[in-house]
C-alpha cells in the first residue's frame, strides 16, 4: 500500500490467527525519504514492485520535477531507481509480462 502522506510504503500480511498485520516495506532510498509514493506495480513474473514518488500533488511539478520511478527486487530486497528525481509528478504506471 503507498501513504504518500506518511512517504512510505507498507505491506500487509495475516499471521497464523489470521489477524491483519501492516508493516513499513519501503520508507528511504540511499538514506533520504520518499517524497510520497502513490502508484504500484507488483510483477508475480520478475517477483518485483515498481512504484512512483511523486510526493504530495504539487510538491513535484514542470517547474520542479523531483520525482522519481523505483523498482523493488523481493529477492535481493534492494531498491534501484528507474527515473531518479527528473519526473514531474509521476502518478501512475503499467506494465506487460
Amino acid at each position: 500500500m503507498a501513504d504518500p502522506s506518511s512517504q512510505i510504503i507498507l505491506s500487509q500480511s495475516q499471521n497464523d490467527s489470521l489477524k491483519t498485520i501492516v508493516t513499513p516495506l519501503i520508507t528511504q532510498y540511499e538514506s533520504h525519504p520518499l517524497l510520497g509514493p502513490n502508484a504500484l506495480v507488483y510483477s508475480d513474473y520478475l517477483n518485483t514492485l515498481f512504484f512512483t514518488d511523486g510526493g504530495v500533488f504539487g510538491s513535484s511539478n514542470l517547474e520542479n520535477p523531483i520525482g522519481s520511478v523505483f523498482m523493488m527486487d523481493f529477492e535481493s530486497q534492494q531498491v534501484k531507481p528507474l527515473a531518479y528525481k527528473c519526473l514531474a509528478y509521476p502518478s501512475s504506471l503499467a506494465i506487460s509480462e
